[in-house]
């Protein structure tokens, strides 16, 4: 709301994110020199965001790192609405793309998310994290198809 309180019908929304960065915050100090080098993270079917931004924030203003957060989107509108977001943010380290989740990865990243993913989805997303040799793992599927 205005005066910064969670509104009731989601609240919800905002403990399963408050749960995600907790979770996040356990597992960072994991990562090969965590503390004094660059972070790169993709957030696989981000659909409306939430979590992508809330990480980008974690890693940037919680914890001070030089953070580059990528989302992959199917839904074009759902994409190109949360890159505005994010410019309106002032969050030059978070990027959206619309699109399916590529097979063949990035040699670059740390961190793969997938969250609720539907379809298979989930199955794209351990693919896509194991051909990028991603550090840190999260996946959480999810699906009412």
């Amino acid at each position: 709301s205005a005066d910064g309180k969670i509104h009731a019908d989601k609240y919800g929304k905002f403990r399963q994110v408050d749960r995600f960065i907790r979770t996040v915050d356990s597992l960072i100090g994991a990562l090969p020199d965590s503390e004094t080098r660059s972070i790169t993270a993709t957030d696989l079917g981000s659909g409306k965001s939430y979590m992508t931004f809330a990480l980008y924030d974690y890693l940037s203003n919680k914890r001070g790192l030089h953070a580059a957060v990528s989302g992959i989107e199917q839904r074009k509108e759902l994409a190109e609405l949360s890159n505005d977001i994010a410019v309106r943010c002032g969050f030059q380290g978070l990027s959206f793309t619309a699109g399916v989740i590529p097979a063949e990865g990035r040699n670059d990243l740390d961190i793969v998310t997938a969250l609720h993913a539907c379809d298979t989805a989930t199955d794209d997303a351990i693919v896509y994290a194991l051909n990028s040799n991603a550090s840190m793992i999260m996946l959480a599927p999810y699906c009412k198809k």
